[in-house]
């Protein structure tokens, strides 16, 4: 992964990173900042092929508007990452109209326009988002779940332990080597 530097990033307002700040300052789970950021997660079976979705539905009782949709079908480390790449989402690309085309009804189970809706894009297996979108979300996820200087702090990276931190944080081990690999050789997003 690349070094972004989301410090700076003229997308995120003000209240949103002073949020962000506070919560990298040590390790805690994404459902922690959702909350803070006013948006609801619900863990709902899906597709397979689908890990979460963030959508705009008032109706779901969140401060923003905004809510999560994670796959309950998928392992926790796998929703907890899912979480994290939505808030993503959230942060950077919420203004966008690929986030604001359509809403879940929450009783009917099926997707309906938003006001002002591509109607041709209703489908959320068919959303698809540009690809720059989808790896800012993914370096994003990887930055809140696992921030340089908490990570750096965690006595399991001081004693080159991914798989104990891993299984701590209730996060996919994988992700944790790699992140371990990226802090070793100085990447600081």
């Amino acid at each position: 992964m690349s070094v972004v530097d989301f410090r700076n990033d003229p997308r995120i307002s003000k209240d949103d990173r002073e949020t962000l700040r506070d919560h990298c300052r040590e390790l805690n789970d994404p459902l922690s900042l959702a909350k803070k950021l006013g948006v609801k997660v619900f863990c709902e079976p899906l597709p397979d092929g689908l890990s979460g979705h963030l959508i705009y539905d008032e109706s779901r009782g969140s401060r923003s508007g905004f809510v999560i949709v994670v796959n309950s079908n998928h392992p926790v480390g796998r929703q907890q990452f899912t979480i994290a790449h939505e808030l993503g989402h959230f942060v950077l690309h919420r203004n966008t109209p690929q986030f604001r085309h359509a809403v879940r009804s929450s009783k009917e189970g099926k997707v309906i326009p938003f006001p002002g809706a591509n109607r041709q894009a209703l489908n959320f297996e068919g959303v698809d988002l540009p690809r720059g979108q989808e790896r800012e979300a993914d370096i994003f996820a990887v930055a809140v779940l696992l921030p340089p200087g908490a990570t750096r702090r965690a006595p399991e990276y001081q004693m080159g332990q991914p798989c104990a931190l891993a299984r701590r944080l209730r996060l996919s081990t994988t992700m944790v080597v790699r992140r371990f690999e990226e802090l070793s050789f100085g990447e600081t997003f």
